[in-house]
């Protein structure tokens, strides 16, 4: 059954416990005076926080807004910075949160099939156990394709390219760049004494005129 109690006063924090398909959940109602006191946060079993805020205790349906989420999260480095991750994240799969949505109290854990009636609740219990498997199955997948297969894609073109560079240095033919870089240090020596010479017979003609 349902306990229902009912308090008026302002300031006023209320914790209940539910049961979820995600397990027991605290949920916490704060009601107060100040801009933002208002609102519901609620903790599930896997160490989610989602906070329900409407601003400033206004009556407005509309100003309620999904504030904060946060979750406990797979964290894969995928770049050489620290910044570089990309996050993943996966329900509890453990039989006693797996089925939980369609026998009230029953999970795959608790399934009877010594009665008719236990044999149907343990079929129907499994089918929903089967899909929420195939959506984390699902949601490993897409991530694999969409981000860590891309992810290796983007990383093979860069080391391919690199690789390139590297083996076009290491590939350079010393012996005719030290040949290219002698010719051109005669030429350059040869002339500037061509330039000396055709400097010096102007200054000869001068000193016989003197």
């Amino acid at each position: 059954g349902v306990n229902a109690s009912s308090s008026t006063g302002v300031d006023a924090v209320v914790t209940v416990q539910v049961t979820t398909s995600a397990g027991v959940t605290s949920a916490t109602f704060t009601g107060g005076r100040a801009s933002g006191d208002s609102g519901l946060k609620v903790k599930d079993a896997y160490g989610n926080t989602l906070l329900l805020t409407e601003a400033g205790n206004s009556t407005s349906v509309s100003g309620a807004k999904v504030a904060v989420i946060t979750a406990q999260r797979l964290v894969f480095q995928i770049g050489a910075n620290a910044g570089q991750v990309a996050r993943v994240s996966l329900r509890d799969t453990r039989a006693g949160q797996l089925g939980t949505t369609v026998v009230a109290g029953k999970s795959l854990q608790d399934i009877d099939v010594t009665t008719q009636q236990g044999a149907q609740d343990a079929i129907r219990i499994i089918d929903e156990a089967i899909s929420q498997i195939s959506q984390v199955r699902g949601n490993i997948g897409s991530f694999q394709k969409q981000v860590l297969e891309s992810t290796i894609r983007s990383l093979n073109i860069s080391r391919e390219n690199l690789a390139a560079s590297e083996s076009a240095i290491r590939d350079t033919n010393v012996a005719e760049e030290v040949m290219n870089y002698t010719k051109l240090q005669i030429l350059q020596q040869a002339g500037m004494a061509v330039l000396a010479q055709a400097n010096a017979a102007p200054q000869a003609v001068l000193s016989l005129l003197r």
